[in-house]
């Protein structure tokens, strides 16, 4: 479901990087839906001009993604 967030940017950015960091020391699947009932939000950045993705599933971060790039990075739990 696409909402408006009530996140600052300083903390999407948070969530960004807590998700980025922690996703690296966990299996990454092949491909990913997002659940029925995950939130997702958008960023633009500016300066590179793509879309920076942030999907929320019962207010936990989930996964972050990248589309122009085609970086995705989920939290799946999985250890490596």
């Amino acid at each position: 479901m696409l909402k408006t967030s009530s996140l600052t940017r300083a903390q999407m950015r948070d969530l960004l990087l807590y998700i980025g960091d922690n996703s690296e020391k966990q299996k990454q699947p092949a491909f990913y839906i997002p659940p029925e009932n995950a939130g997702i939000t958008t960023l633009r950045s500016a300066p590179l001009g793509m879309q920076i993705v942030l999907i929320m599933v019962e207010g936990w971060p989930e996964a972050i993604a990248v589309p122009e790039a085609g970086y995705l990075a989920v939290l799946t739990g999985i250890p490596l």
